[in-house]
């Protein structure tokens, strides 16, 4: 049996961009009827996560890519002061 996050998050997840999977593109079957917008963020080649929206098919797209892009950003910069290396030139608000 698969897990939730299996279910959700795509095989192949680049760290470039963020992925948009409406409806009938899901994989699962469960999972038909709604949309994900996900992306990666942290460190590339190094230290990384995902971080995403689970929603419907008719959810506010652009607002939704702009909220996970801007999270994703903020992430990745506040493991790169964490640890020191990595993403450069991004502002971490605290």
């Amino acid at each position: 049996e698969r897990s939730l996050l299996e279910a959700i998050v795509p095989q192949g997840l680049s760290h470039e961009g963020i992925q948009v999977i409406i409806g009938g593109e899901n994989k699962e079957e469960a999972m038909r009827h709604c949309s994900v917008v996900i992306t990666q963020y942290g460190i590339p080649g190094e230290i990384s996560g995902a971080i995403g929206v689970v929603g419907p098919t008719r959810m506010r797209y652009g607002h939704t890519i702009s909220s996970v892009n801007c999270l994703s950003s903020l992430l990745s910069g506040m493991m790169s002061q964490l640890y020191g290396r990595g993403v450069t030139n991004q502002e971490v608000i605290v």
